[in-house]
C-alpha cells in the first residue's frame, strides 16, 4: 500500500496527541487535545473525541489513519491498570475505529517498539517511560517537527507515529530529508 495523501496519526489517551499531513518533510499540523478534565466522566472524553474527529474529517477523511495498537488485557494487568484506565483505553480505540469506518477508512496499527526503532534508532530506551518520552521530544526538536518551546510528549508520540507511517507507507518521512545521528542533541 502506497500512501500519497493525508496521514492522521494518534497517540490515544485522556490527552490525545495528533499529527496530520501527507508524507514529506513536515506534517501539516500536530498537537494534543484534552478530551476531559480529571473530575469529568469518561463519557465527556468519548463525546469530545467523536466531535474532534467529526470536525477534522467532515471536509474529507485522510487517506490513512494510524494509531498505536491497543494494549492487551495482559499488559494492562501487568501495569495494574484500573478499570477506568482500561475502559478509557479501549473506548478511545473503539471510537477511532468506528469513526474511521463511518468515513470509509480503516485504522492501521503501529507497534511502539517499531515506531521507536524507526524514530529513535532503538526499540527500547534505557530507563523507563519518562526517559522514552524525553527522547521522543528531543528527537522532535532535533528534526524540527516540534517547536523548541513545546515539551508535549503526547504530541511527540503522535509525530513519531506519523513519521513512521509516512516512511513505511508513503516512502517519504521527515527524518529522511536531513541526516541526524541517533542520539544527537539539538543545537
Amino acid at each position: 500500500m502506497r500512501v500519497t495523501g493525508e496521514i492522521h496519526a494518534f497517540d490515544l489517551g485522556q490527552r490525545t496527541g495528533f499529527c496530520f499531513g501527507a508524507p514529506g518533510p513536515k506534517p501539516r499540523r500536530s498537537g494534543a487535545v484534552v478530551l476531559k478534565r480529571k473530575h469529568e466522566a469518561q463519557a465527556v472524553a468519548f463525546g469530545n473525541f467523536i466531535y474532534f474527529l467529526e470536525e477534522e474529517w467532515r471536509r474529507g477523511a485522510p487517506e490513512m489513519i494510524v494509531a498505536e495498537e491497543a494494549l492487551s488485557l495482559a499488559a494492562m494487568n501487568r501495569m495494574d491498570a484500573s478499570q477506568a484506565v482500561v475502559d478509557m483505553h479501549y473506548g478511545l480505540h473503539a471510537i477511532l475505529r468506528g469513526m474511521a469506518h463511518r468515513f470509509g477508512r480503516t485504522v492501521m496499527n503501529s507497534h511502539p517498539g517499531t515506531v521507536r526503532k524507526h524514530f529513535l534508532g532503538m526499540g527500547r530506551v534505557p530507563g523507563g517511560r519518562d526517559e522514552t518520552k524525553a527522547a521522543l521530544v528531543a528527537r522532535c526538536h532535533l528534526v524540527k517537527l516540534m517547536p523548541r518551546d513545546s515539551n508535549d510528549d503526547d504530541r511527540a508520540d503522535a509525530i513519531s507515529i506519523w513519521d513512521w507511517a509516512a516512511s513505511t507507507y508513503g516512502q517519504r518521512s521527515a527524518t529522511m530529508t536531513e541526516l541526524f545521528l541517533i542520539g544527537e542533541k539539538p543545537r
